[in-house]
């Protein structure tokens, strides 16, 4: 059963953005999901499931959404700036980050940009740069966006981000979902992937002067192991990899939660 949770929004670089808000801890995480067609916080009950562990360690923890935005040209930039104004906003102080992902991109360059503002940082599944794999691999999401086709689309993911064992589990939900893309959706989606084509924070790493785990999945099919490896090298940081474990670890290994907490302590 999930715990407590609310969905607050809030005024942001000329558009709003909404997060969700699961405990009272007197810790605090700020958690910054990954890539979506849709909203993260359209599955509030599944991710407030996710996160209870960390409010039975005393966390209060705040998902963050991205800003709803038609804007070409958005880079990953714009959303840690986003990002920042909802962390000022809410004056949250002292946090542990948590990004998965594009998510794990933009949490890089929050601290880059407000190096005071973290005292932890958790890298899940993510990269300081694209590979010639991960950059196929989003071309292609970005060509099925742009047909239209968001079966297509989806089936992509079960076989980009997940075990097929997993991935049979939830092929059901997945194409539930995109059923219910809407055309403003998959348009947004497009640049939203695209803005990762450009990112490269490799040469900035060593700005990074708080402690780092870096956490993902030894097959990870859109950013390699060698690119976490790389983050923790880089960052001086701490590294786990799931043997067999695919991108989107952090829904499938039962005790990736466990071992995230364990570093924030």
């Amino acid at each position: 059963m999930a715990e407590n949770y609310s969905i607050e929004n809030i005024a942001c670089r000329g558009g709003r953005i909404s997060y969700l808000h699961l405990g009272q801890g007197s810790r605090t995480l700020v958690v910054i999901p990954g890539l979506n067609v849709r909203s993260v916080l359209n599955n509030a009950e599944y991710i407030a499931l996710a996160y209870k562990e960390y409010v039975k360690h005393d966390y209060s923890v705040y998902v963050i959404d991205r800003k709803i935005t038609d804007a070409p040209a958005y880079q990953i930039s714009d959303l840690a700036e986003d990002a920042l104004s909802v962390v000022n906003a809410l004056k949250l102080e002292h946090i542990h980050l948590l990004g998965h992902s594009q998510g794990g991109m933009i949490v890089q360059n929050m601290v880059l940009l407000a190096p005071d503002l973290a005292d932890r940082m958790v890298l899940s599944a993510t990269t300081s740069h694209l590979s010639v794999t991960s950059r196929s691999v989003m071309e292609n999401w970005v060509k099925l966006a742009k047909s239209g086709d968001c079966s297509a689309l989806y089936q992509s993911f079960e076989k980009d981000l997940y075990t097929s064992a997993y991935a049979s589990m939830i092929h059901a939900s997945l194409m539930k979902d995109a059923s219910a893309v809407t055309e403003d959706e998959l348009r947004r989606f497009i640049p939203a992937t695209e803005s990762m084509y450009s990112f490269d924070t490799s040469a900035l790493l060593r700005n990074i002067h708080i402690p780092v785990f870096a956490i993902g999945g030894a097959l990870d099919r859109v950013f390699e192991a060698d690119l976490m490896r790389e983050l923790a090298q880089k960052t001086k940081g701490k590294l786990y990899l799931y043997e067999g474990g695919s991108h989107c670890a952090i829904d499938e290994e039962r005790d990736f939660h466990s071992r995230i907490i364990e570093f924030l302590s």
